[in-house]
């Protein structure tokens, strides 16, 4: 995790844009884990009414815990609790 929940307003804009391009890629990457934190600290700062997302940044090679459809499922899951997952991978 590089930034703690964060509403996405014009007041954080550059905050978000700072963590976003602070990110670097290498060695093994836990999707898993990582999505499982993302959920949990958006249920945590969840707001009643409002656009509760995830945004997962990577560089799309999940090798440690669930990969495919076992993780997909997850995802499918956690978007019943009303969290949403957006995908900026890396091409």
């Amino acid at each position: 995790m590089v930034l703690a929940a964060l509403a996405a307003t014009a007041a954080n804009r550059q905050r978000l844009h700072d963590a976003i391009d602070g990110l670097k890629s290498g060695g093994g990457t836990a999707g898993e884990a990582g999505i499982r934190g993302a959920y949990a600290l958006a249920q945590a700062a969840y707001i009643e009414g409002g656009i509760n997302r995830v945004i997962l940044c990577t560089d799309g090679d999940f090798n440690v815990g669930l990969t495919g459809d076992a993780l997909y499922g997850l995802i499918e899951h956690e978007r019943e609790s009303g969290v949403t997952l957006i995908d900026a991978a890396a091409n």
